[in-house]
């Protein structure tokens, strides 16, 4: 399949130092918004016409489907960096809501919507400040995501959110209500964990002293790792 990126003649400037765009990134673009066009000539005049706030567009010749860029913003003041006319580029600026930071992670280059809650608390009022916002305690499912979570945690530990307080040892996680699989558990757990020590641990969190998931008593304290979903920015 042929895949054109195709960028507008203007230039723009950009508030953080862009990056360039890999055609892998799909999950960075907008919602597709066509199928069956003719030509990528008439995707990038149908993104123009009906995507004002788009940068460009994707054109796959063997589909006819056309994706616009939406997630490229001009920007403003003495931090800004120019980007050249012809060149296509995106930034993680407006992927997420206030107060939540995007961050990259993984060889893909993932994006994940986060946020540290001080001081730290319980993990049932951990999951209400984030529930607050509109997220949920962080999932973390991959070691990619796990090596985020740690470096993002610079040595504090986190509630994510799993749990098993509905019914002991299958621990459910917030985002998605899906059970916790083996392969995860043991890709991102610390060896042996979770082992309800005492019979009383029912709430996972980041241990940064292992580097790892663990579990714990729900009432013991630590940070709220809040997650959101990325922005669907619509045309």
């Amino acid at each position: 399949m042929n895949t054109f990126l195709l960028s507008f003649t203007k230039e723009y400037t950009f508030t953080q130092e862009p990056t360039a765009i890999l055609s892998s990134n799909s999950y960075r673009l907008a919602d597709t918004r066509w199928l069956g066009v003719a030509s990528g000539v008439s995707c990038a005049l149908k993104v123009v016409l009906s995507c004002q706030g788009s940068r460009g567009c994707i054109y796959e010749a063997g589909s006819g489907q056309c994706t616009p860029l939406l997630w490229l913003h001009k920007g403003s003041g003495q931090a800004s960096s120019k980007v050249p006319a012809g060149a296509l580029v995106l930034t993680t600026d407006h992927l997420c809501p206030d107060l939540f930071q995007a961050i990259e992670y993984g060889s893909n280059r993932q994006v994940a919507c986060v946020l540290k809650i001080a001081p730290p608390t319980n993990y049932t009022i951990a999951t209400s400040q984030c529930h607050s916002l509109g997220g949920y305690l962080a999932s973390v499912k991959t070691p990619e995501k796990l090596a985020m979570v740690a470096n993002f945690a610079n040595g504090a530990d986190l509630w994510v959110g799993i749990d098993d307080r509905v019914v002991e040892g299958r621990f459910i996680w917030q985002e998605d209500s899906s059970v916790l699989t083996d392969a995860v558990k043991n890709a991102v757990f610390a060896p042996g964990q979770p082992n309800n020590a005492e019979g009383r641990e029912d709430c996972i969190h980041y241990m940064a002293s292992r580097d790892a998931l663990n579990d714990q008593h729900c009432w013991d304290t630590a940070y709220a790792l809040c997650e959101i979903p990325l922005l669907n920015p619509q045309c």
